[in-house]
């Protein structure tokens, strides 16, 4: 589940350190970043800065996603 927050990497990584939760900054091939927030270190959401939440609207766009499916059926299939 990928939620925007209003609140920096610094702000969620302090939450992650109080909880003893793991935090990471990830990039989904390049497209955008989330913070994977562990929740209990079991349950898993993706949270998205403001910053990271204009990228992430960027590139989940129709055109950006026919795009995309456009290319997958250009490239060869992997054996």
């Amino acid at each position: 589940m990928a939620i925007s927050v209003p609140a920096s990497l610094e702000e969620i990584q302090a939450v992650g350190d109080r909880e003893g939760w793991r935090v990471l900054h990830c990039s989904r091939d390049g497209l955008f970043d989330v913070i994977e927030f562990w929740v209990e270190n079991r349950l898993m959401l993706e949270l998205l800065t403001p910053a990271m939440a204009i990228t992430y609207q960027e590139a989940m766009a129709p055109k950006k996603l026919v795009e995309f499916m456009e290319q997958l059926a250009m490239t060869p299939a992997h054996v």
